[in-house]
């Protein structure tokens, strides 16, 4: 009897030793995990709180604005008036503007206008560089192109920008099906888009523009460029190495023929004007069939394409790494 009282102690004292040592193990793990600072999260980068310092323009660039050069334009279509002049808002003249023709006939001239900055001149011009296209939202503003004119990011993302602007009349891209969302579908399915001119000019900048590299070549958008940013996926996969579309959205029955671009998807989580499961469904199921898809739902935001949160290194970190 001494014997099994004996025997059942020492095992007991040896299952609270290993419970014990398993929890210590445990915690060790847990606490490695909660000081592991993962080089490559973009979460990290692109989640500072609330509070935290916004990334503030300087107060002038560092470059003169660009001489315009008016006189050298072909005369803007009447139907192809942009949206807006100020694409950049105050950093627009910064920018050089520009109008591509692109047909010309007896009844009816097509014209697009648009915005174009090159590399910070400290950046050796032998190299070559990326091109970023940016699709301005609904209101008519690249906010993607005013974050690229801060100094920090002309010297760590050198770079050639690329902003069109939509005539009046005309949206980025729609899908031909939106059943995720009726209303959204009959507003927006019948109205002309205006991807297509935007990436006709892409080759006519290649031959002129030498110093950029055709095997990096970006689109980033937000709202209604987010959804520009999803059909670029779509139906350019020839041409563009990566895709960021914002505060967007697709319809996941394109998703099997979205896989052959990386995207870097955000969109905020209280996003009311296109609600973020139009981005998250088409993420997921675009990852489910192969593609490369980082999907990030913004906490507390609600549509807001000016937000830095948006535009934070760890975007362009991610970006710079695509190529064709």
């Amino acid at each position: 009897m001494e014997c099994l009282k004996g025997n059942v102690v020492t095992s007991f004292f040896k299952s609270f030793a290993r419970i014990f040592m398993l929890a210590a193990l445990v915690a060790t793990l847990a606490a490695s995990f909660a000081q592991a600072d993962p080089v490559e999260d973009p979460l990290k980068a692109l989640m500072p709180p609330d509070n935290g310092k916004p990334m503030q323009f300087d107060s002038s660039p560092d470059f003169d604005a660009p001489t315009p050069k008016k006189d050298e334009f072909p005369p803007v279509a009447r139907f192809d008036e942009p949206r807006t002049d100020e694409p950049m808002e105050d950093y627009t003249e910064y920018y050089e503007r520009k109008v591509h023709a692109l047909t010309f006939s007896k009844r009816y001239n097509r014209t697009l206008t648009y915005f174009w900055l090159e590399p910070h001149a400290i950046h050796p011009k032998e190299k070559k560089y990326p091109l970023i296209v940016v699709l301005h939202d609904d209101k008519g503003i690249a906010h993607a192109a005013e974050y690229l004119m801060h100094k920090k990011l002309r010297e760590n993302f050198p770079a050639y920008v690329y902003v069109p602007v939509l005539p009046v009349n005309k949206l980025w891209a729609f899908p031909s099906k939106l059943p995720e969302q009726p209303k959204l579908e009959k507003r927006d399915k019948k109205k002309k888009q205006g991807l297509e001119d935007a990436v006709k000019i892409i080759p006519d900048l290649l031959r002129e523009n030498p110093g950029i590299d055709a095997r990096r070549v970006y689109v980033i958008g937000c709202a209604e460029g987010g959804f520009g940013a999803f059909g670029a996926v779509l139906k350019y996969p020839d041409i563009f190495a990566a895709s960021v579309p914002i505060s967007g959205g697709w319809s996941g029955k394109d998703a099997t023929k979205m896989t052959k671009v990386p995207l870097f998807v955000l969109h905020g989580e209280k996003d009311t004007t296109y609600t973020s499961d139009l981005s998250q469904n088409t993420a997921w199921l675009i990852q489910n069939y192969g593609g490369k898809v980082y999907y990030i739902n913004v906490p507390g935001m609600g549509q807001d394409c000016s937000s830095p949160r948006l535009y934070q290194t760890a975007v362009w970190h991610w970006m710079f790494k695509q190529r064709k």
